[in-house]
């Protein structure tokens, strides 16, 4: 792995421990002006007096901050000497690209002007947030005080509006992490992304006030922003995994077979939105990680474990950022079991008259909490028989959403009567159906599944194979409202919210004498599981 930055001298900057600040305004009432002398001039005035600032002075007049450092409103500049501009890469060739271009002039500036007063006496200890948003530590070392890591080369100089204090060297300005995705070099697939998930929608709040509309305020949004974390905010910290094309074509090639869509529900659109999502929603991690990681595992902000969390970092190059670090790759390693292929788990509690189906049963929810057995999330689900007939089916269907287009082993778990009555030994008999929709687009209804034994255990969970291999040929992907939290995530307006793919579970217990003594009607159900099969 190899660290990686944009500008040199490159530092990095440890902001534990430091307060994120804006400085004082209440300076001039005790600030000590002798100092560094004190001038009746305004900041930019006094800087345009100081022929070791000429640059910065050409800087803050191309930027437009000539005006605003002439105004009342106290600031603090940290300014760079014309010295410290020869320091990038040996030249000022790079400080003359850059005058020919605005914004970065006004970023350059931004990232060595802070609001309020801050003589040394004051930040030290502190981190001094910029005009930009940036974040920079103010301390003492030794004898020398040093800004963003840079030594200052006189302090306190005390103006009308402020205070300058003069650098040995610039502050560079340093991206972060959603500005390395938006503008760094190499990484056109994943830029091209990020830049289409923006929306500008009506902001209602703003634009009518007490229901009278007053003008039309739009707001911007981006779904990597929105449900992966504030990366484009200075102080949210995180470290990113960045794929460059390679990593990106790739992972594309990887996972979009596992999307393959009807045309009805989006076709080649869907499949193309859902496998971009898949490949950006894992890249993203709290704090600064620097592998090899102590903990065993590793949670992405989007909710997913990975158990192997140094391999995620394996060949790449770490950039050094202001708010993390971003790791660029030329391979994206997530394992498909911890990311988009996962296990599907249908716990049978959530089952209700409006997402399941049922026949002469009555639900139940129960708590298995008291009992010694492993329920998955503590609850199960008891189907009581409402009729004695042997001719009316009993049974509980269930809708599975956001299968892939891929292999799986379904079981059905259940749990045993003994979980209520130790002296009830009889097992429950089931035959199962799946419902799907099959290679050539046709909705296949409860299709009987062959089982290798349709008994159960009487006096422990059961955990019974119904369906090994099964391959469905199309994804049921179903659009969540908890983006996070959902297991798979459809970001087309054109996918469909119902589900195709049903499992049901009939009691296939007849009524007979010997039946009733051999098996109970009356069954339990903790969850249906779809494990993948890689």
């Amino acid at each position: 792995m190899n660290l990686k930055t944009y500008m040199r001298p490159v530092l990095v900057f440890i902001l534990a421990g430091f307060t994120a600040i804006s400085c004082t305004d209440d300076w001039d009432a005790h600030y000590n002006s002798t100092a560094g002398g004190k001038s009746d001039l305004y900041l930019f005035d006094y800087i345009q007096t100081q022929p070791d600032l000429s640059l910065f002075a050409d800087m803050l007049k191309m930027s437009g901050y000539d005006k605003i450092l002439n105004e009342s409103s106290p600031y603090t500049v940290w300014a760079p000497s014309n010295e410290s501009w020869s320091s990038m890469d040996g030249t000022l060739s790079l400080l003359a690209l850059t005058m020919e271009d605005t914004a970065a002039v006004k970023n350059i500036v931004k990232n060595h002007i802070a609001h309020y007063s801050c003589p040394v006496s004051k930040a030290v200890g502190n981190s001094i947030r910029m005009l930009n948003g940036k974040l920079f530590p103010f301390i003492k070392s030794g004898s020398d005080y040093l800004f963003g890591g840079v030594k200052l080369q006189t302090s306190d100089v005390s103006v009308q509006n402020g205070i300058l204090h003069t650098l040995t060297a610039n502050v560079p300005y340093r991206l972060n992490l959603w500005e390395h995705i938006l503008y760094a070099p190499g990484i056109d697939a994943i830029q091209t992304y990020a830049q289409s998930l923006f929306e500008s929608t009506l902001d209602v709040s703003k634009s009518y006030q007490d229901g009278i509309f007053v003008d039309s305020v739009f707001k911007t949004t981006n779904k990597m922003l929105t449900y992966l974390g504030d990366m484009n905010v200075e102080d949210s910290i995180y470290t990113t995994i960045i794929p460059d094309d390679n990593a990106w074509n790739d992972a594309y090639d990887r996972i979009s077979p596992f999307y393959n869509t009807l045309e009805k529900d989006g076709g080649v659109e869907a499949q193309m939105a859902n496998t971009k999502w898949t490949i950006v929603r894992d890249l993203v991690f709290r704090k600064r990680l620097t592998p090899p990681l102590a903990d065993g595992a590793l949670y992405s902000t989007y909710g997913h474990k990975f158990l192997h969390p140094d391999s995620l970092f394996m060949g790449s190059d770490q950039y050094v950022l202001s708010n993390g670090y971003a790791y660029r790759t030329s391979k994206l390693w997530h394992n498909p079991a911890d990311s988009w292929f996962k296990e599907i788990r249908v716990e049978a509690e959530t089952f209700s008259e409006t997402t399941g189906q049922k026949s002469n049963y009555t639900i139940s929810s129960v708590s298995s909490l008291g009992s010694s057995l492993d329920v998955s999330n503590q609850h199960y689900i008891t189907c009581d028989p409402m009729t004695s007939s042997s001719i009316s089916k009993l049974f509980v269907k269930f809708p599975i959403p956001n299968t892939l287009s891929a292999k799986y082993n379904i079981y059905v778990v259940f749990v045993p009567t003994a979980v209520v009555d130790t002296s009830d030994h009889r097992p429950y008999k089931v035959n199962c159906y799946l419902s799907y929709v099959n290679s050539n687009g046709k909705v296949v209804t409860d299709s009987k599944l062959t089982l290798a034994a349709n008994t159960t255990n009487p006096d422990k969970m059961t955990k019974m194979l119904v369906a090994k291999n099964f391959e469905f040929p199309y994804c049921n992907i179903v659009d969540q409202p908890d983006m996070v939290n959902s297991t798979l995530t459809s970001l087309t307006s054109t996918n469909k919210k119902y589900t195709t793919v049903y499992l049901k579970v009939e009691n296939a217990a007849g009524v007979t004498t010997a039946d009733l003594a051999a098996f109970n009607r009356k069954i339990r159900i903790d969850c249906i599981i779809l494990e993948p099969v890689q």
